[in-house]
């Protein structure tokens, strides 16, 4: 019976069954994480993390499109680009990446230059640490902050293009990040905490450096965290983004906006109460952001009366952005329920899609899903997506899989490239619920911070109501349930079924202390604990791995929710990656 059972999981998982989202198709999707335009509009430039299977790494690169010639990638030695920056010009392309050449564990980031029609990038400056961030002037320098060689402090440099010399400016601020300079190129906003250490997040303030006299002054000094400074067109003012409260640790991004004289900063998008993700100011126009609303994220922009508007929403999730102004051509990421994420040109009611950065999902037919809404017992409502099985027969039942995803500041959102890999278990016959319990963001602050009495605890509650929710419908099986997490969703995994002995199976994959975590010893329900503490570290972790988890957690279901307790798999699916005698193999 072994291998007709074999056969018929390795057809699910798209070795012979195209239609059906594949493992390794999977794992080796990619998506858009910074994009940036061209002044003159006609350029974009744009990194792309994806997996390079040959290496078992997760690289990001460097892509621009063009009218003329489309999508290409730039510059293909450098795996870890990020920060793109055109020159005032549009001659040059700048981005912050280690030298390929240096393969030491110490390697550094640095600062190059890209020109805009061939050539190889030429190293900006000497920094003696990594550069941290940088911006363009107007008369075509560049102002970087940069680590010190002993990486406690950090300086502002000014660098020349393209002779790459590089001047000290200004220093030492071990906490100074995120710098954003004035439109007349004479200050520098930044956000510092005045120490080096990142874990000291709660206190970021905007500070302002006027390069000229080379003297500092702060201008935010709220309780919480002030990041991201953004500067008005007209240069009088800076927009920051920060908790809406001070006194709660996952109150709802909001922005806000300082004076560059001094004063009282302003809230902007209050009376619009949801959680701020990307804002920028485009030169001739008004201020516009990305927001979470719901299992969404929709474009909008705030007017200089105080009214927000939606630019971009329908069911479509918008992810990084720019543009010239409001009005003009809006370059962003877009994907969807049946969308892979990839690089689309927005004109008012128009839409073109300039990437085919997924072309494996274009045969993919995956299970239906759904944005659902429940009520959980206090009377909240809860809203979370439902992945059916991908052959799915109303009035049948099926094994239901359950991931926490939201909370915690975090949220599910209406794709289907989720992280939680669930077309995946789809493919096997596994219903998923995930869940945007309270505490997530995309609901309003109210949501957000609503009492949740501990940890892992009230959202267990709003979990629970969704599964009773799908067996009432008829679609879960309430005699084949299990929940998966990983992160704070797998250590709300972990405690679940310290609460609760509904679950027949439980995988949770966090950096966790098993002291900690005060399993009962009574704990009826087979768990699979995957130590993220003792994988390789989070950089180093390639598509080879998350297969091999993925397969893990899908043999533990299995074994549990199929198969009354019996693992009959005692190896790896043929024709999947596999580990060989000289490391991953296929």
């Amino acid at each position: 019976m072994l291998l007709p059972l074999l056969f018929l999981i390795t057809q699910a998982v798209g070795l012979g069954a195209d239609a059906l989202v594949g493992v390794e198709a999977y794992f080796s999707l990619k998506h858009v994480t910074e994009v940036e335009v061209a002044a003159d509009g006609r350029a974009v430039a744009f990194i792309v993390t994806g997996a390079d299977v040959g290496d078992d790494r997760y690289r990001d690169r460097l892509y621009v499109w063009e009218v003329r010639s489309g999508a290409q990638p730039l510059a293909l030695q450098f795996t870890d680009a990020r920060a793109p920056r055109w020159s005032p010009d549009g001659e040059w392309l700048t981005f912050i990446a280690t030298d390929p050449a240096d393969t030491s564990a110490d390697a550094q980031p640095q600062l190059w230059a890209a020109p805009r029609f061939g050539d190889q990038p030429l190293r900006l400056g000497a920094a003696a640490g990594a550069v941290a961030d940088y911006a363009w002037a107007p008369d075509g320098v560049i102002y970087a902050i940069a680590d010190s060689a002993d990486r406690e402090s950090r300086s502002f440099w000014r660098i020349e293009v393209p002779a790459g010399t590089a001047e000290h400016l200004w220093g030492v601020d071990p906490g100074a990040r995120q710098m954003a300079l004035s439109p007349d190129g004479s200050q520098i906003a930044f956000s510092s905490n005045s120490s080096s250490s990142a874990d000291n997040y709660l206190n970021y303030d905007i500070w302002l450096l006027d390069i000229e006299g080379q003297a500092t002054r702060r201008l935010t000094s709220r309780a919480g965290p002030e990041v991201s400074p953004v500067w008005a067109p007209d240069g009088n003012s800076i927009v920051f983004s920060a908790p809406q409260s001070t006194r709660l640790v996952h109150s709802q991004a909001e922005l806000f906006r300082v004076s560059a004289a001094g004063g009282a900063p302003q809230l902007l998008t209050g009376a619009f109460d949801r959680s701020v993700i990307q804002h920028r100011w485009p030169t001739a126009g008004e201020l516009m952001f990305t927001a979470a609303v719901g299992t969404y994220t929709h474009l909008f922009v705030r007017r200089t009366d105080g009214a927000i508007e939606g630019v971009l929403s329908a069911a479509f999730n918008f992810g990084p952005f720019d543009a010239r102004g409001v009005g003009s051509t809006i370059y962003t990421v877009r994907e969807s329920a049946s969308q892979a994420p990839e690089l689309w040109r927005l004109a008012g009611a128009d839409a073109e899609q300039l990437t085919t950065l997924n072309p494996q999902t274009a045969g993919w037919s995956p299970g239906r899903q759904s944005v659902i809404q429940w009520t959980a017992p206090d009377g909240l409502a809860i809203e979370g997506l439902l992945v059916f099985p991908a052959e799915y027969s109303e009035g049948d039942r099926y094994p239901l899989l359950v991931n926490p995803g939201g909370g915690q500041g975090t949220r599910v959102r209406n794709v289907l490239t989720g992280p939680g890999g669930y077309h995946l278990y789809s493919a096997q016959g596994y219903a998923v619920l995930t869940a945007n319990v309270r505490g997530s963001i995309g609901y309003g602050e109210g949501f957000l911070t609503a009492r949740r009495n501990d940890m892992a605890g009230g959202e267990l509650t709003d979990l629970l109501a969704g599964i009773d929710y799908l067996i009432e419908l008829g679609i879960a099986d309430s005699t084949r349930l299990a929940v998966f997490g990983q992160g704070y969703s797998g250590y709300s995994a972990a405690r679940a079924v310290t609460r609760t002995r509904r679950f027949d199976a439980a995988v949770a994959h966090f950096d966790y202390d098993e002291a900690e975590l005060q399993l009962e010893q009574n704990l009826s329900t087979p768990l699979l604990l995957i130590d993220a503490a003792a994988e390789i570290a989070a950089a180093e972790r390639g598509p080879h791995a998350d297969s091999d988890i993925f397969f893990r957690t899908l043999r533990w279901f299995d074994r549990y929710l199929k198969f009354d307790g019996a693992d009959i798999f005692d190896s790896y699916l043929v024709g999947e990656w596999v580990t060989g005698p000289n490391g991953w193999q296929s």
